[in-house]
């Protein structure tokens, strides 16, 4: 049915927004900017806000099918995982090949336009 089609569709586009957004990208750029005295502390508060996330989403999930349907749940899901994407996109800098000193610096300068320091854009 079409329900069904648009449920899995949404579900399915939430997943591809969650992957290439902050799925895995948080650990990485907490390891990469974090200095080394507070990484620790740093990664496991990251951790925490990541299981965090989860919980919320795992809490809310059925609520929010019984409120707006399963294929709306998703929908709220992927369009907030687009938002996640848009600020990688505009906010998150390009840190590969850059020492660990650059990376701090650069989190260091002021921000001009409100873009993040991108190279590749």
């Amino acid at each position: 049915s079409l329900h069904v089609t648009v449920a899995v569709l949404t579900m399915l586009f939430y997943m591809f927004c969650w992957n290439i957004s902050w799925a895995g990208l948080m650990f990485v750029v907490a390891s990469e900017v974090l200095p080394t005295a507070i990484r620790g502390l740093g990664m496991g508060l990251v951790i925490l806000t990541f299981w965090s996330c989860a919980f919320f989403v795992q809490l809310t999930l059925e609520s929010l099918f019984d409120l707006v349907t399963e294929s709306g749940t998703f929908a709220i899901f992927a369009m907030t995982n687009l938002l996640v994407i848009l600020f990688v996109h505009w906010e998150i800098p390009e840190t590969s090949g850059m020492s660990l000193e650059s990376i701090s610096q650069g989190f260091k300068k002021p921000r001009k336009g409100g873009r993040g320091h991108h190279s590749h854009h």
